[in-house]
């Protein structure tokens, strides 16, 4: 049985609901959350682009293939500001934030793999993480569903035309 993690998100005042959405849609279901207060200046916020000090704090707890699948597209952002394809850039970015959630060097190592590995058409065999998080990744995809899917350049073998239960 996979080790439990606490997961701490802080996020803006009244946006803690949203987190525990999204953390719903990767299967993670248990959170406690609070209001926090910080206790930065606001020359220092304003430095760091963090807004006001009134912050919601999420608490969530995981094992590793949610943790796995809730990272794995965490650096798109960087894919689109500085090129890096997004794979890169979440497996890095994941490193960082299972280290400080207590995860170990193998626990660590082995989402990085998954996240490096979840695009290729060479995944769809994998066993363990790597292929669960290959899987679920296509089958989250709404294609059947998607206004832009007349439109949209995957290849009919990319898209998810069909509701799998």
């Amino acid at each position: 049985m996979d080790r439990m993690k606490l997961l701490v998100s802080i996020v803006e005042r009244g946006h803690g609901v949203a987190m525990q959405r999204l953390y719903g849609k990767y299967q993670l279901f248990l959170h406690l959350q609070c209001a926090g207060r910080g206790t930065a200046t606001s020359e220092i916020m304003d430095i760091l682009g963090l807004g006001s000090t009134e912050k919601d704090v999420v608490l969530t707890f995981a094992s590793q293939a949610p943790a796995a699948a809730l990272l794995h597209d965490i650096g798109r952002h960087l894919q689109y500001t500085q090129n890096i394809p997004h794979d890169q850039a979440s497996a890095q970015l994941a490193e960082v934030i299972l280290a400080d959630c207590g995860f170990s060097k193998a626990e660590r190592a082995e989402v990085e793999d998954a996240i490096l590995q979840h695009r290729g058409r060479q995944d769809r065999q994998r066993e363990g993480l790597a292929g669960l998080l290959y899987g679920a990744d296509k089958a989250s995809r709404a294609c059947l569903f998607c206004p832009a899917e007349p439109e949209c350049n995957w290849s009919p073998e990319k898209k998810n035309m069909r509701i799998k239960a």
